[in-house]
């Protein structure tokens, strides 16, 4: 029987990469179902008595995690955030990384 190559530190196992597409797709889930988010508006509803202050809440949907990259109102207006967009991907990447991290780890760790 021949001898075994060794793999090259950077080649991931087959069961890392299952775990990383599992936590990308959850990962793309979370970034674009839409949610409901309320937004305060500053022109009121109804004209305020003296010294009332109104506000009108009105309901929008945003999406992306955990920063709200893009944002839909009930008038059509939308709008994109550069720093929300930036945020989602550095933290999407920080959590894919640390995953994969911890699943080399552990099984290089137990390999025999």
């Amino acid at each position: 029987m021949g001898k075994i190559p060794s793999r090259s530190r950077f080649a991931l196992q087959l069961r890392t990469r299952l775990v990383l597409v599992l936590m990308a797709g959850i990962l793309v889930f979370l970034n674009s179902h839409p949610r409901l988010s309320a937004n305060l508006e500053s022109e009121p509803l109804v004209q305020p008595e003296a010294g009332m202050l109104v506000r009108h809440w009105e309901h929008s949907k945003a999406r992306g995690w955990p920063e709200d990259c893009y944002k839909s109102f009930p008038s059509g207006f939308s709008a994109w955030s550069a720093s929300g967009v930036a945020i989602d991907v550095a933290v999407a990447l920080l959590i894919l990384g640390v995953a994969v991290g911890t699943c080399e780890w552990m099984l290089r760790k137990h390999q025999p």
